[in-house]
């Protein structure tokens, strides 16, 4: 019989990103100090029901099929099912991943405060809020949502953030005590990555064997305007004369591409612009890569930007809220350069485009800074986050 804590952990998402890849990799670590029951959407099953040791339970069941739905009665009923799960595993801690389930779960707590007396409840913030509102919307944080990101930091027994940049916004933007904030670095297992991007690419085999060879300048994200990849593209085109070899290759899918094909044909460089649309397996893509830039507005870690260090390719990045500056230090591992500034953002490029030794060297020390960010660093921060708000001192 299993004298483990019960650690609950709520993803209220119906499609695969980063936050659910997040998931399964603390999933993994964490049922080894945690009986480890999972509450999702179940269009996400196929990612989780094979994870040994896991139990999985939908939202479903109980008639639920918006989690991005904010309505009253819509919330109160995903805070309601999170309840009653807890109460059916018999759970010492919740632990919800982004913004819905942690608003939900405050909720929860604020609607039920006896059924929640002794339960530790943590949230997590996996961005910035203040830069997805300028970006996205326009403006700032609504009063509204400035409200709710309050009381959730003050109902909640913790918030977990990928960054010390996302801790800080919460802090002073919204006022979210810092004794519950708690930054944990997203992390990279090394060699799971490896074999990824080992793994046969057809595709990329065909493109690699163009003749003259080309150099490739690679970005990954979702075609959004997040990732500002308008940026990258009028960068790469002032340099497309000078630099005749290389060419600009950009994974992901999203709104933005009909938009970013129109841009890169008035910019005269279509034919060099590869879009790739979405991969399921991008690292053998990401490793082929001859320089990696993560041109964001805003970002809330920058996870990728490990990988492709990872992976050994030479990597620059905006110095966005929040992320890219904690991992990289400008000119030893990476290079930063300002958010939305084309002139400095092509300068960088052109220096490292035509210098193979330079990009060598950084890729070098690229790897090496990647090391910080493993996954096992992560999951035992989670695990030491997760025991000390639950007051579970003999979980490591």
């Amino acid at each position: 019989m299993s004298h483990r804590p019960v650690l609950l952990w709520i993803l209220a998402s119906d499609a695969f990103g980063g936050g659910e890849r997040l998931s399964q990799c603390c999933l993994r670590g964490l049922s080894r100090h945690f009986t480890v029951h999972l509450l999702t959407q179940r269009p996400l099953a196929p990612h989780f029901t094979p994870m040994p040791g896991l139990s999985v339970h939908y939202f479903e069941a109980y008639g639920l099929t918006l989690p991005h739905d904010y309505r009253r009665a819509n919330v109160l009923a995903y805070a309601a099912a999170i309840l009653d799960r807890a109460e059916a595993v018999g759970a010492h801690l919740i632990h919800a991943t982004m913004h819905n389930a942690s608003w939900f779960l405050a909720v929860a707590r604020l609607r039920h405060p006896r059924r929640t007396r002794h339960l530790a409840l943590v949230g997590s913030l996996h961005g910035s809020l203040a830069g997805y509102y300028q970006a996205e919307r326009g403006h700032p944080p609504t009063a509204r949502v400035r409200l709710g990101v309050w009381l959730a930091g003050r109902v909640l027994d913790g918030i977990i953030t990928p960054s010390q940049g996302v801790a800080t916004e919460l802090a002073h933007q919204f006022r979210v005590p810092s004794a519950r904030l708690h930054p944990v670095h997203n992390g990279v297992d090394r060699e799971a990555l490896a074999a990824l991007a080992a793994a046969p690419c057809p595709q990329l085999e065909g493109i690699a064997g163009d003749d003259p060879p080309c150099r490739w300048v690679v970005s990954a994200g979702r075609l959004a305007a997040q990732k500002d990849f308008e940026t990258l593209l009028w960068a790469f085109a002032r340099l497309a004369d000078s630099h005749p070899q290389w060419r600009l290759r950009i994974l992901g899918s999203g709104e933005r591409e009909p938009a970013l094909r129109g841009l890169a044909r008035d910019l005269g460089i279509a034919p060099r612009l590869h879009l790739t649309g979405f991969q399921a397996n991008p690292y053998p893509w990401l490793r082929a890569g001859d320089l990696f830039v993560l041109p964001s507005r805003y970002e809330g870690f920058g996870l990728v930007l490990t990988e492709a260090m990872s992976l050994g390719v030479p990597v620059m990045a905006s110095d966005c809220p929040w992320g890219p500056a904690e991992i990289i230090r400008h000119d030893r591992d990476g290079v930063l350069f300002p958010v939305g500034d084309v002139a400095a953002l092509a300068r960088e490029m052109d220096r490292l485009m035509g210098d193979a030794e330079a990009r060598r060297v950084l890729a070098q020390a690229g790897r090496a800074r990647a090391e910080v960010f493993s996954e096992a660093a992560m999951i035992a921060g989670y695990a030491r986050v997760l025991s000390r708000v639950g007051g579970l001192s003999h979980v490591p």
